[in-house]
C-alpha cells in the first residue's frame, strides 16, 4: 500500500537502528500529557523512563510509539447532583510538538493523515518518543477519521460529543488500532528506522506485526516460513484476561476498512486464528500471541500468567510482574529512615499547606461537587484515611464498599466516626451500565459525612492520595485483576493494602491483608457489580471488618503494625521498581 510522508525535519531518528521499538496505546510519563488511561500508560512510561535515565546500565536503544488523544481519557463531573461524562481539550498542548510529517493510510476507501508528534516532557538523549494523531486539519473532509485519536479509547459516546453519529463501535476501535499499528508500521518505513525487536504491549498494536506477516506472504514466502520471520522479532505483552481488553473484530469490518492492506485478508486471519473462525471473526489477542510465537509473551504478574497460560495453552506464558517509577511514590516517603516515622509522615501528607485536604477541596470545586472540609467526621486529626481508586469496570467491584444493603453493618462496628474514605474512579464513556452504577454509588456517598468521591484525578492528585491514605483497597474478582498497580504504589508510599486476590498479590502475600472468597465464580462473565449476592456480600462485609481491625491499629500508633507497613514498603520499593521490571524484560523477554 503506497504511503506518503510530507517533508520535514526529524534527524535525531531519520536513519537510526533501535533495539526496541515498544508500541503502545497508552503512554505517561508527565503530568501535562495526558495519553495515559491506567496501568497500561503508567508501564509503558516506566520503560521509557527507565532506558532513558538508566542507558549506561543496559545500552539499550529504545523507541516508543504511542497515540496522542488531545481530549484525553474520559473525565467526568457534576451537573444537577448526576455525572456526567466529559472529553476536555488538553490543557498543555505545548508539551506535544507537531514536527509536521504526516503519514497517509487509507482507511475505509478514504485518505487518513496521521500525524507525526513528538513530546516536550524532557530532552530524550538515549531515547525517543513518537505520537500519533489523526486529530489534525487535513481530515477536516472525513470527521470520523479525524477523531479516531480525539479521545483514547473512545467510541460512541466520544463521537457524539463532537457532533458524530457512529453506532458501530468495532470500526471505532478497529480504526484506532490501525492507526497506531499500521500507523507505527510506515511511521518507522518512511524514516528509515530498523529495529531488532518490536514490542506490541498488549494486543492494541497488533496490526504491526500482523501487515509484516501479510507483505511477507505478498513476498512469496509460505505461511510457516513467514511466521518464523515475525516470530522472530515480535515480543508481545498481555495485559489482561478480561474479554473487553481481548477484542473480536467481524472480517467485514477490517475488509471494509482496511481490505487494501497485506495481511488482512480472510484466508490469512483464518490461518492465523483458525479457533475463531466459524464467528467469521478474529480475537485480537489470539494473533497477537500467535505473531510472537512461544517464549516470546510475558503475563505482568505471577498470577495473572497461571490464567493465561489456561486460557493460551501452549505459549508458555511467564511473568514479569509490573513495576512502577519511583515518581509514583512521594519523595518524602523514600527518605524515611525507621517505622517511627510513618505516622508523622501520613499527618503531613494529609494536613500540611497543599497536601491532600487542600488538593481534595479543590478537586471538589472544580467538579461542582459540595465539600465541606469541615464536615464532622471528614479529615480532621487522627483520622484514619481509606483510599481507592481505579477505572470503573465491573470485575474491579469499585462499588463494594459502598452498597446500601452492607452499610448498617458497617455502622455496627461504630467505624464510620474513625475512618474517612476517598474514593475515585473513571468509568468509560460507553459503559451505560456502570456509569449508571456510579450515580447509584454517589447517591450513597452523599448521604455519608465521611465519604468524598474524587473526579478527574491526574498524576499529582493520586500521588497525594496513597501518600495521604493508611489504608489502600482493592476489590476485584480475584483472578481478573491481571496485576493492579495502584496498591503497588500505595504499599510504596507506606498504605496498609486491603485486597482480593489481584495479580500482584502472588508476590506480596505476607505484607497485605487478603479478604473474601479467594475462588472464581463458576462463570464470572454473569457476576456484574451491580448484581448483589451473597458472595460480594461475604466480601464486603470481610473488607469492612478489615479496616475496622487495622484503624484501631493504626489509629493507636501500634509499633507492630507500623513494623509490618515498613518492611512492606521495602519489599515494594525492590520489587514493585521500574528498574526491577525493565532488567526482567532485558533478561525474559528481549534477553539481551
Amino acid at each position: 500500500m503506497a504511503t506518503q510522508l510530507y517533508t520535514g525535519a526529524l534527524p535525531e531518528l531519520q536513519g537510526r537502528h533501535f533495539d526496541i521499538v515498544h508500541i503502545t496505546p497508552d503512554w505517561r510519563t508527565a503530568e501535562e500529557l495526558r495519553t495515559g488511561s491506567g496501568g497500561l500508560g503508567v508501564v509503558s512510561g516506566a520503560h521509557s523512563e527507565e532506558f532513558e535515565n538508566h542507558f549506561d546500565d543496559y545500552r539499550v536503544s529504545h523507541l516508543t510509539i504511542a497515540l496522542y488523544c488531545p481530549y484525553g481519557y474520559v473525565t467526568q463531573s457534576m451537573e444537577n447532583n448526576y455525572m456526567v461524562n466529559r472529553y476536555l481539550p488538553d490543557p498543555h498542548p505545548e508539551f506535544m510538538e507537531d514536527t509536521g510529517r504526516r503519514i497517509k493510510l487509507t482507511i475505509n476507501g478514504k485518505p487518513c493523515y496521521v500525524a507525526i508528534n513528538q513530546p516536550r516532557d524532557r530532552e530524550r538523549k538515549h531515547t525517543a518518543v513518537i505520537n500519533l494523531s489523526t486529530y489534525i486539519p487535513e481530515n477536516d473532509p472525513y470527521p470520523s477519521l479525524k477523531h479516531i485519536t480525539a479521545t483514547l479509547y473512545g467510541e460512541r459516546h466520544a463521537l457524539r460529543t463532537f457532533g458524530i453519529e457512529w453506532n458501530d463501535v468495532s470500526y471505532m476501535r478497529a480504526w484506532q488500532n490501525a492507526v497506531l499499528g499500521l500507523g507505527a508500521f510506515y511511521a518507522l518505513k518512511e524514516l528509515g528506522i530498523t529495529y531488532k525487536y518490536v514490542h506490541c504491549n498488549d494486543s492494541h498494536s497488533v496490526f504491526f506485526p500482523l501487515h509484516r506477516f501479510g507483505l511477507l506472504l505478498r513476498d512469496g514466502l509460505g505461511y510457516e516460513q513467514a511466521l518464523g520471520k515475525v516470530n522472530a522479532e515480535t515480543r508481545y505483552t498481555n495485559h489482561t484476561i478480561v474479554g473487553s481488553g481481548n477484542h473480536r473484530y467481524d472480517y467485514k469490518v477490517l475488509t471494509r476498512s482496511f481490505g487494501a492492506y497485506a495481511g488482512f485478508e480472510p484466508e490469512t486471519l483464518r490461518w492465523l486464528d483458525p479457533n475463531e473462525h466459524h464467528r467469521d471473526c478474529f480475537c485480537r489477542t489470539n494473533i497477537a500471541m500467535r505473531l510472537a510465537g512461544p517464549g516470546h509473551i510475558n503475563a505482568v504478574a505471577v498470577e495473572h500468567a497461571g490464567e493465561a497460560n489456561k486460557l493460551w495453552p501452549g505459549y508458555g506464558i511467564f511473568p514479569i510482574t509490573n513495576g512502577i517509577p519511583d515518581s509514583h511514590v512521594h519523595p518524602e516517603a523514600l527518605l524515611l529512615d525507621g517505622p517511627h516515622q510513618i505516622p508523622e509522615f501520613k499527618r503531613a501528607m494529609k494536613y500540611e499547606e497543599g497536601a491532600l485536604l487542600d488538593q481534595l477541596a479543590r478537586n471538589a470545586r472544580e467538579a461542582g461537587y459540595p465539600f465541606n472540609v469541615d464536615a464532622d467526621g471528614m479529615m480532621r486529626e487522627g483520622t484514619i484515611l481509606v483510599g481507592f481508586a481505579r477505572r470503573a469496570q465491573d470485575y474491579k467491584r469499585p462499588g463494594l464498599l459502598f452498597h446500601e444493603s452492607e452499610l448498617p453493618f458497617a455502622r455496627q462496628l461504630h467505624i464510620m466516626k474513625q475512618i474517612a474514605i476517598v474514593f475515585g474512579g473513571l468509568a468509560h464513556g460507553d459503559d451505560s451500565e456502570m456509569n449508571a452504577d456510579w450515580n447509584n454509588r454517589l447517591d450513597v456517598i452523599r448521604s455519608l459525612e465521611n465519604a468524598m468521591p474524587v473526579f478527574n484525578y491526574g498524576h499529582q492528585l493520586m500521588l497525594s492520595m496513597k501518600a495521604g491514605c493508611d489504608i489502600w483497597v482493592g476489590a476485584a474478582i480475584p483472578g481478573k485483576e491481571a496485576c493492579s498497580t495502584s496498591p503497588m504504589s500505595a504499599m510504596r508510599n507506606y498504605a496498609a493494602v486491603h485486597s482480593t486476590l489481584s495479580g500482584f498479590i502472588g508476590e506480596a502475600r505476607e505484607h497485605v491483608i487478603v479478604y473474601g472468597d479467594e475462588s472464581l465464580p463458576p462463570d464470572p462473565a454473569v457476576l456484574k457489580d451491580t448484581q448483589w449476592n451473597r458472595r460480594y456480600r461475604d466480601d464486603a462485609r470481610a473488607l469492612w471488618k478489615g479496616i475496622n481491625d487495622d484503624q484501631v491499629l493504626l489509629r493507636r500508633k501500634d509499633p507492630r503494625r507500623l513494623e509490618q507497613l515498613w518492611n512492606a514498603a521495602q519489599f515494594a520499593h525492590a520489587q514493585y521498581s521500574a528498574s526491577r521490571m525493565v532488567k526482567e524484560y532485558m533478561t525474559k523477554l528481549y534477553r539481551f
